[in-house]
């Protein structure tokens, strides 16, 4: 697919990387995918996943890292870190600068791991990346996104290389309040809307395990709600969803099993 620029009027071989990277994260610090459907204003058509009967019994965790280490600016940020997922909410908690973030980008394959092993869905991230990154979906903190393609030519390429629908993205973008906004430039939006923009994209491919790094910031309260709908959802549809945050009041009422980072290892709170 090739997407053209709005006023520049060539072709958008950058935006297209970028797309590349939403749907696949590679090592590369500014990557974003998700996953998200929820709804406060019209009901959604949550899409279902096909598990097999070891994961719909329980017996295998989503996600399994093992012994990580991981460096930053030549600082050790991880340290011998172990986590498993299994289907539902996990919140990852941890101070300013305990390494959160780069624990979710290392599990993404966007941070490079100096030691240890992840293993998504049953497909180990060093040995079979390319399948091990289709069962991720990622949010990054901060939603970085070029501004000159609207979030209906983002959501059309992502659709196409996750072999999603972007039908499926554009209800979650409506239901997030930007419907009406899907041709506008990316530039036009505020912060907020650019990370529902990040969120919708997340729509296609129905990632069986998501990590979303601060994903209520910036969001109004509808949103909020919206956001609850869709995680209550993919947890009664058996993926494992990883939230790094230090405010645990958006999540309301919903069930989650919480972890902290501390020293560079995860515990159990």
């Amino acid at each position: 697919m090739t997407i053209t620029r709005r006023r520049e009027g060539r072709r958008c071989g950058e935006g297209e990387l970028l797309a590349r990277r939403l749907a696949a994260p590679r090592d590369a610090e500014h990557a974003a995918s998700g996953d998200v459907r929820g709804d406060v204003r019209a009901p959604l058509r949550y899409h279902s996943v096909d598990m097999d009967d070891r994961s719909r019994a329980g017996a295998a965790p989503l996600l399994i890292a093992e012994d990580l280490r991981v460096r930053r600016g030549g600082r050790v940020v991880l340290a011998r870190c172990d986590l498993r997922l299994d289907p539902g909410i996990t919140v990852l908690r941890g101070a300013n600068g305990s390494g959160k973030s780069s624990l979710l980008k290392a599990l993404a394959g966007i941070l490079s791991i100096a030691a240890g092993r992840v293993v998504i869905a049953g497909h180990d991230l060093e040995a079979a990346p390319e399948d091990a990154r289709r069962m991720i979906g990622y949010v990054p903190e901060t939603p970085d996104l070029f501004p000159y393609l609207s979030p209906r030519e983002l959501l059309e390429v992502v659709a196409e290389l996750r072999g999603g629908v972007v039908d499926e993205a554009l209800e979650v973008m409506a239901a997030l309040g930007l419907a009406g906004r899907e041709d506008e430039r990316i530039a036009t939006l505020s912060l907020g809307q650019r990370r529902k923009v990040t969120i919708a994209a997340a729509a296609c491919g129905a990632p069986r395990v998501l990590f979303l790094d601060e994903p209520f910031n910036g969001l109004d309260v509808d949103a909020l709600a919206a956001l609850r709908a869709l995680l209550r959802g993919w947890s009664a549809e058996g993926r494992a969803v990883l939230i790094a945050t230090h405010d645990l009041a958006p999540l309301g009422e919903l069930a989650v099993k919480v972890v902290a980072l501390r020293d560079g290892a995860v515990a159990a709170t």
